[in-house]
């Protein structure tokens, strides 16, 4: 028979000291007073794991699976805290040993198969596993109270894209932060996908943080879209991560799930911004359309998700009818309200009398209508996004605003000094409100100031959309009859969501054909009420009414 001697350490630092060695040393003594030579006894190693979750370790599980074929007499170890320090995995390894007929020796404190025995080495599990939820909740305290109060940034594995590390603050990465600005403009600007994202940044030498790649993958960009961090916010205690008992990675650590902690429980640290709140808020909505119109479809439907019943308030659908031709059988692209003819039965829905209208009818209708009003006259239609707000001088104003944000700093700081020297009877109470109230006007002040800086989301966003403008026209063919039917299609999709928000739908056999457009066009249009009557419309319609207000 042999013995198994069991070392464990729990950081990759200790493994280049002499805590480990230590543990084998003192135990393939015991092995040797207990008459075994070195021969006889296998050295089990575990570096580098924690004592929470003993169902991950590779030398353990080995341990354990030769203790029940009957391969070794005597399990030897230092302490029982190096088997486990949760309890009732510390006792269930013991238990199972035992029961293989291992006898269990620790070197640094007696164990004896007696009731005493067994109630001294359960009491000093308990006290064990005590100590670590102790240290645990001490240590989490401690960090969340020095971010809290000293907005000191924890170390990080890897920071995020477009900032560095160091004294416990991030900085910008200025070479990183130029990429991230790319990053959003080619998304709302250009609106171009995550793989044309990643090609472009992988040509132009850009690489993701980890470097585990030189390609970027979708997630890794969208994360860049839609962290708050890109506007100076910094959330600490988000997520929260537990790990899966018994659960390991490919690479043999333990599985950590995360979920989001309540946002009361979150803590908003301010670090410097690489872009502003308004262009990170059309980014969100631009991914909110994106989702809205992802998927498959045998059809391509240019109003896709913009189109508002009048009579119901219900999304309309695309769909196709079939029709006869001189050729034959013929497919057409529809539009209708869902419940013209609902799906589901027996719900209190409203059976619509709204028409179906022709795909190819109603997308003619909008895209003339959008092209009269803007794409033929670009410089006028510039001025009149331009006019909607004033564009800031980006650097005195946020040269400004930087200012008037420390002054804002430093009279709260002085507000709680008052508040402070009230507390320990320093100054009286009307000595104290009247310093209120003098830091308080200063507040409101610097408030009102910092209110009227152009740098604020609503003038930032026409600013943005200024230069969507101006690149929507750059990128526009000379002759969109004469480009490829995906690309045209893409084309007027982009200025359509430009410009639109949503389109209401009346379709009248009487009446004629009710268009109602919001969104950017009816803020820069002169128009408020266009009709048109072609030929064309008369299998649907007879008139066709578009409006912006």
């Amino acid at each position: 028979m042999k013995a198994a001697i069991y070392g464990r350490i729990s950081t990759s630092g200790q493994i280049k000291g002499t805590s480990l060695n230590e543990q084998i040393k003192l135990c393939m003594k015991r092995a040797k007073d207990l008459g075994y030579s070195e021969e006889d006894v296998d050295v089990y190693r575990e570096e580098a794991f924690s004592g929470s979750d003993v169902d991950i370790r590779p030398e353990m599980n080995e341990l354990r699976s030769l203790t029940k074929e009957g391969v070794y007499k005597h399990v030897i170890c230092t302490h029982p805290d190096r088997f486990s320090r949760d309890l009732t995995d510390k006792l269930i390894v013991c238990r199972e040993l035992e029961k293989n007929n291992a006898e269990l020796e620790f070197t640094d404190t007696e164990y004896e198969r007696s009731p005493e025995g067994a109630l001294f080495f359960n009491i000093m599990s308990a006290i064990a596993a005590y100590e670590l939820e102790l240290i645990k909740k001490r240590t989490v305290r401690g960090r969340l109270a020095r971010v809290k109060n000293h907005k000191e940034i924890m170390p990080m594995r890897v920071p995020p894209y477009g900032y560095d590390w160091s004294d416990k603050q991030l900085t910008i990465n200025e070479e990183e932060a130029e990429f991230v600005k790319k990053i959003y403009e080619w998304y709302v600007y250009e609106r171009l996908t995550l793989r044309q994202i990643g090609d472009k940044l992988y040509k132009l030498g850009a690489y993701p943080k980890r470097k585990e790649s030189q390609y970027w993958n979708a997630s890794s960009i969208s994360r860049v879209l839609s962290s708050e961090i890109y506007t100076g916010k910094y959330y600490y205690n988000k997520r929260e991560g537990k790990k899966l008992r018994g659960e390991k990675t490919k690479s043999g650590n333990a599985k950590i799930t995360r979920s989001v902690r309540d946002e009361e429980d979150w803590i908003m640290i301010e670090v410097p911004s690489i872009v502003d709140e308004a262009l990170w808020n059309m980014a969100q909505e631009q991914r909110k359309d994106n989702r809205t119109n992802s998927g498959n479809s045998k059809h391509k439907y240019l109003l896709k998700s913009l189109l508002i019943c009048k009579n119901c308030g219900r999304k309309w659908n695309g769909t196709t009818y079939t029709g006869k031709s001189k050729a034959g059988k013929i497919k057409y692209r529809s539009y209708r309200c869902p419940n013209k003819n609902p799906r589901k039965y027996g719900e209190d829905y409203c059976d619509c009398k709204n028409n179906s209208i022709r795909a190819d009818i109603l997308e003619d209708v909008v895209w003339d209508t959008l092209e009269e009003n803007v794409l033929r006259k670009p410089d006028e239609t510039r001025k009149r996004i331009e006019a909607l707000g004033k564009v800031p001088d980006d650097k005195n104003d946020q040269k400004q605003l930087e200012m008037l944000k420390k002054n804002l700093a430093s009279k709260e700081e002085q507000r709680n000094r008052i508040k402070k020297m009230f507390q320990h009877g320093v100054i009286e109470e009307e000595e104290m409100m009247k310093d209120m109230k003098a830091v308080k006007d200063d507040i409101q002040s610097i408030e009102y100031e910092i209110s009227k800086i152009g740098n604020d989301t609503a003038k930032l966003e026409i600013k943005h959309k200024v230069a969507m403008w101006d690149k929507l026209i750059e990128n526009f063919p000379k002759d969109l009859d004469k480009t490829p039917p995906e690309e045209a299609f893409e084309i007027k999709r982009q200025f359509l969501v430009t410009f639109v928000e949503e389109i209401i739908v009346d379709i009248d056999d009487e009446e004629g054909l009710y268009v109602k457009m919001k969104g950017l066009l009816q803020k820069i249009s002169d128009s408020v009420n266009v009709r048109s009557s072609t030929q064309r419309f008369d299998d649907v319609c007879n008139k066709a009414e578009v409006m912006f207000d």
